[in-house]
């Protein structure tokens, strides 16, 4: 299988202190929550603001130096790559996390973020929310239309990573992302993508919650495009 890119970048602000651990092997590891905002004006001029919560993991010297250097309120640059957890919890329900695997890290601030500037429009954001993908669509789009008339394109999205382990053992690792666009690149997709063409996508981070039947209460991550190129000859 071609090698996939899976790069997310985030300028955001910790939610908590991390929190520092050492696994059985001695290996340090590091847990914090990263929030980013966006703003934007809807077409009839009105203020709207979002919100997106990343969980952060980092591992090794960088995990202990997030513990040293970072609070709760620090504004941080991150960059690494997603990763999804599923697991069954005591109460037999299936689990699923994604988190942000950690590689870079640059704090803008020592002790406080810097101060909040105004800006509806969203055209100087001083938070950042990207995700760079280059995988195999896996499900062929799904197009419907809003009840306002917009028009809207799912499909899934694998991307897979290898690499040569100290013993030289070769692994490979696959992630799955959920992406949606809307409008006229939502006809794109309807026109140009099937299943198993070779896309690369732009987007950022976009996690809702909702009830089934049941009152249970369920999360999913989407990768909302906002830029994509097909790298493969149309078949």
């Amino acid at each position: 299988m071609a090698r996939g890119l899976n790069k997310v970048i985030v300028v955001g602000d910790l939610g908590r202190d991390p929190e520092l651990r050492y696994t059985p092997e001695g290996k340090a590891v590091a847990a914090f929550s990263l929030v980013t905002r966006r703003q934007w004006l809807t077409a009839d001029g009105t203020p709207q603001q979002a919100e997106e919560w990343f969980n952060v993991i980092a591992w090794g010297t960088k995990a202990e130096r997030c513990k040293q250097w970072l609070r709760k309120g620090n504004r941080v640059y991150v960059e690494g790559h997603l990763q999804t957890r599923t697991w069954v919890g005591q109460d037999h329900l299936r689990r699923v996390r994604t988190e942000l695997v950690l590689s870079e890290v640059i704090p803008f601030a020592a002790i406080e973020s810097p101060q909040e500037v105004e800006d509806p429009s969203g055209l100087f954001p001083q938070h950042i929310n990207k995700v760079m993908v280059i995988g195999q669509v896996e499900t062929e789009p799904e197009v419907r239309a809003s009840a306002s008339g917009k028009l809207r394109a799912s499909f899934s999205l694998a991307a897979s990573q290898s690499w040569v382990t100290s013993d030289g053992k070769r692994c490979e690792t696959t992630e799955w992302f959920h992406v949606v666009t809307w409008g006229s690149l939502a006809e794109i997709c309807r026109q140009w993508l099937s299943r198993g063409r070779r896309v690369y996508v732009e987007g950022y981070l976009h996690t809702y919650a909702w009830k089934n039947q049941l009152d249970q209460l369920h999360w999913r991550t989407e990768l909302v495009a906002r830029e994509m190129v097909v790298l493969d000859e149309h078949p």
